[in-house]
């Protein structure tokens, strides 16, 4: 796969499949935002990752649900790395049960 200079959001990137994701997006050449709920810890791991391979990555909290949090997310990826060329919609919903 190659995506020299593309951007890509990856939502629910902070772990699992989306964190995994940003990782391989990196390694083919690409600049990641990687969008998190609640683990801004695990974020900004998987964002030092991204630069480790010389890319860019922005990290952004929002959550999916929330059109207006997910609008701010879409600007804050533009004017931090650029228009996204590549969106992966990975962020899931997992109830919290006792």
């Amino acid at each position: 796969m190659q995506c020299a200079g593309k951007v890509v959001l990856v939502t629910g990137a902070q772990q699992g499949i989306g964190r995994a994701m940003t990782i391989e997006f990196a390694l083919a050449g690409a600049n990641v935002a990687i969008n998190w709920l609640d683990d801004e810890r695990a974020a900004e791991s998987a964002a030092d990752q991204v630069r480790s391979h010389a890319r860019r990555a922005l990290t952004v909290q929002a959550d999916v649900a929330s059109i207006e949090q997910t609008q701010a997310m879409v600007t804050a990826v533009e004017q931090g790395l650029g228009p996204i060329d590549i969106l992966i919609n990975n962020a899931g919903v997992f109830p919290r049960v006792p």
